[in-house]
């Protein structure tokens, strides 16, 4: 899940991305393992204050090599997440395509 961006509407009055908002209070679920959301600096410590229940491992970061190396961390975790389900759910139809074949055509 990236939302881009929360500002004052929605951390302060609870208005604008509504919608974003009630997907990060939920935390994280099979389909938004992760998030990532743009906040301003000066919202940081309020937008942490209202996500921490449902994020306790959530982390801030910069942008800046080491927030690249944890973006590109979460997104290979979440696409061999995928790969993994998608094998299975092929797995489970039977189908007689090789596996570049399903990846191509069926999976992603």
């Amino acid at each position: 899940l990236i939302v881009d961006e929360l500002g004052r509407l929605e951390i302060w009055r609870g208005g604008g991305l509504t919608s974003a908002m009630a997907l990060l209070a939920q935390g994280p679920t099979p389909v938004f393992p992760h998030a990532l959301a743009v906040v301003r600096d000066y919202l940081l410590d309020d937008t942490e204050a209202l996500l921490a229940e449902a994020w306790p491992d959530r982390c801030r970061i910069s942008p800046d090599d080491t927030g690249r190396a944890v973006i590109l961390s979460a997104s290979e975790q979440s696409f061999v997440r995928k790969l993994l389900s998608c094998r299975k759910r092929c797995r489970s139809t039977g189908s007689d395509k090789s596996w570049n074949s399903i990846l191509q055509n069926r999976c992603l």
